[in-house]
């Protein structure tokens, strides 16, 4: 019964970490059903060439993740890239016509925009969002795609302020150093009051053990050994999490 009083708020206090990292999260079920299906060369829709549409639609909006007064929306509504940008989605949405399907052309199209919506961006001062080809993997069936948001202060000057994993369709925000730091703390700090309290229990337990003795001497009866308790196990138990923790 000891180590379940001792442990009780290590179970509300994993609740609320669980609770506070879904802040962190967008799953791929936010997405449009079309993201799910192959192309019709049967290649993934979800590759390096779409990643970052996926993102802006799958977190749009969503507090941490895709923000909608960033420069990626500006761009795309400049007037002098409109006729460019329509020619592309045309040229693309015919591919899908029955009989006319290319993936090289597709990888084209694709590459095409988005070199001519990154040409613009470079020229924007704003937060922005941008793949990280060389932090992307693409192997068999795990695919891994890394998207990074940067305040971008000139060409070739940028902040970065947040990085995001889309792991098997998952979004996830990759938690920054002092939430970390800040984590592993407040862990450390529960695990040492859990083993100062079952310290102080066994402290506690300790003295009544040596009074209830002492009283038998006294009185001239033979002393027995007391039952060990759980709270040694508890105890430890605290003490090696904390070790792992910190």
């Amino acid at each position: 019964r000891g180590k379940v009083e001792c442990s009780s708020n290590y179970v509300s206090m994993s609740a609320e970490l669980v609770r506070a990292s879904e802040t962190l999260e967008a799953a791929h079920f936010n997405a449009s059903p079309a993201w799910r299906e192959s192309l019709p060369g049967l290649e993934p829709r979800l590759s390096e060439l779409t990643a970052l549409q996926y993102f802006q639609e799958t977190t749009a909006g969503k507090p941490g993740f895709y923000e909608l007064d960033c420069d990626n929306e500006r761009v795309h509504a400049l007037p002098k890239l409109q006729p460019e940008l329509a020619r592309l989605a045309g040229d693309e949405a015919r591919l899908f016509e029955p009989g006319r399907w290319s993936y090289d052309a597709y990888a084209q199209l694709r590459r095409r925009r988005s070199d001519l919506l990154t040409a613009e961006l470079l020229d924007m001062r704003g937060h922005q969002y941008e793949l990280m080809p060389m932090a992307s993997r693409e192997e068999g069936l795990q695919r891994v795609y890394v998207v990074q948001k940067v305040r971008r202060k000139g060409k070739a000057s940028t902040e970065p302020l947040a990085l995001y994993t889309i792991v098997d369709g998952v979004i996830r925000r990759v938690p920054d150093l002092y939430t970390l730091i800040e984590s592993r703390l407040t862990k450390c700090a529960y695990h040492l009051t859990e083993a100062a309290a079952c310290s102080s229990k066994l402290a506690a337990k300790a003295a009544e053990r040596t009074t209830v003795e002492a009283q038998q001497v006294h009185a001239g009866e033979g002393g027995e050994d007391l039952p060990v308790t759980e709270q040694g196990s508890v105890l430890k138990d605290s003490v090696a999490m904390l070790i792992e923790d910190c």
